[in-house]
């Protein structure tokens, strides 16, 4: 139990180190690249104070894996625990229509759905979306016209491989 509540706790420092990391940086961009950094090193920090405080090397390996599991199982969790955040990170920085109607409808008390199909626009969603395939590389603009770029094209076949294993076209 002490192993996962310890690599529970560097998991929120990790957390805590990256967000306070982004509003340092300010910069509108994704910093999944930093919070892939900062989450290895409390990973590697967690790993070390572990096995110098509760483990020793040769004890590990003497003992056999059994022995280890509840380690190793707080080690995988942290792990596991990364992409949970990546997921929940990113969908606060993209703007959908559930999100937008739920802001709309905070600011202003209360709305018609004739209030709500005003200030929402297909154009504003298409160029926000646009806006972050550009920003992020997936996209490129030349003469007006967008193309994807080498790193879009690897998402788009990545988003269509999803498609065939869920058997299902993807939602928007």
């Amino acid at each position: 139990m002490r192993d996962f509540l310890l690599s529970q706790l560097f998991f929120i420092l990790s957390i805590g180190a990256h967000i306070l990391w982004c509003r340092l940086r300010r910069k509108a961009t994704l910093q999944l690249y930093s919070f892939g950094v900062i989450a290895g090193i409390g990973l590697l920090i967690y790993t070390y104070i572990t096995l110098g405080m509760f483990y020793r090397l040769e004890y590990v390996f003497d003992q056999g894996i059994w022995k280890t599991s509840l380690w190793v199982s707080s080690v995988v969790i942290y792990i596991l625990m990364i992409p949970t955040y990546v997921i929940i990170y990113f969908n606060t920085l993209v703007q959908s229509p559930s999100k937008t109607i739920l802001v709309l409808i905070k600011r202003h008390g209360r709305l018609s759905v004739d209030d709500l199909a005003k200030s929402i626009t297909d154009e504003k969603f298409v160029m926000t979306r646009m806006k972050d395939l550009l920003d992020y590389g997936y996209a490129k603009e030349e003469r007006g016209l967008y193309a994807l770029t080498a790193k879009g094209v690897l998402l788009a076949k990545g988003l269509k491989l999803y498609e065939m294993i869920f058997a299902r076209p993807m939602g928007g």
